[in-house]
């Protein structure tokens, strides 16, 4: 049934990538296959999927096709940061293991996953070029999610504002 749909996605996208800037490299892909075999460029991704014999943790559904490599999973399994961004970012709060767990899988599906494709579009970043746009997410992921952190703290109002104070070279 998931097969069926991500198909089913990938197939709108080909038809109706039109409406994407006309430098965006996805203008170029024809088929389905070519959307599914392509890596997000970025500062940490391969130029091509393909197996990584130890992905870390939750990045192993990815070691067979992967647009990430081991080391990388390793790093951001086992560093307190990813670019620049703590983990533990509110003051005098510890994000729990079960929510930590769930960033780090959309971590390793942001670094990892060769299926993105129909969801890139450009961006003028240092770091990348590209980003996900209305990649779907499914219920059950996001009631996952909410409780897994349900008890959290966040200490930003706005996250996809940019609201971070990044004045100290990472964020607060």
């Amino acid at each position: 049934m998931m097969s069926h749909l991500l198909l089913a996605m990938v197939a709108w996208a080909v038809v109706f990538r039109g409406s994407v800037a006309s430098e965006n490299r996805l203008l170029n892909r024809q088929t389905v296959n070519d959307y599914l075999e392509m890596c997000m460029i970025g500062q940490n991704h391969k130029e091509v999927p393909g197996p990584e014999s130890s992905l870390y943790q939750e990045c192993l559904p990815w070691k067979d096709r992967s647009c990430c490599r081991d080391n990388v999973t390793q790093a951001f399994h086992n560093s307190p940061t990813w670019y620049k961004f703590s983990w533990n970012h509110c003051t005098g709060h510890q994000l729990s293991p079960r929510c930590k767990t769930r960033f780090v899988r959309d971590l390793c599906f942001y670094e990892c996953s060769p299926n993105v494709g129909p969801w890139l579009v450009q961006e003028n970043r240092k770091w990348r070029t590209e980003r996900f746009y209305n990649a779907p997410l499914c219920k059950n992921e996001c009631d996952a999610w909410w409780e897994d952190c349900k008890d959290d703290f966040t200490c930003m109002d706005n996250w996809s504002k940019g609201d971070f104070n990044w004045t100290s070279g990472a964020d607060s």
